[in-house]
């Protein structure tokens, strides 16, 4: 039996009552509780935007600094993400999907490309 459920806090208090059938003889075998971040793809996007805005402000100065000034964004693009358990750093070269833990953390490196005049 598979359980699906956006309940994240009534899964592991379901799978701790559940321990209660082996007290009544009741054979139960677990793979344990994953918990899949379905949002990663609308979370991309507001990353991308954020960190868009922030290196428009990041160049503006280092332009402003050098006399010149940014224009218009030709290209972004975001590398690999990694969905790592909250406070860790781990990096891979295709990307972290952590599925042990419910908090999380979601990182990636984003560049953006403005031309100056």
């Amino acid at each position: 039996m598979q359980l699906t459920s956006a309940d994240v806090d009534g899964i592991p208090r379901l799978a701790a009552d559940a321990l209660s059938l082996m007290a009544e003889d009741v054979v139960l075998q677990t793979s344990g509780i994953q918990f899949i971040y379905t949002k990663a793809g609308q979370a991309k996007l507001e990353m991308m935007a954020e960190a868009t805005e922030d290196a428009r402000k990041r160049a503006e100065e280092i332009a402003r600094q050098g006399g010149r000034q940014v224009r218009e964004l030709r290209s972004a693009k975001v590398g690999v993400v990694q969905i790592n358990p909250q406070h860790s750093t781990a990096t891979s070269w295709e990307g972290n999907n952590d599925q042990s833990s419910l908090e999380k953390t979601m990182t990636a490196t984003i560049s953006a490309e403005f031309p100056l005049k």
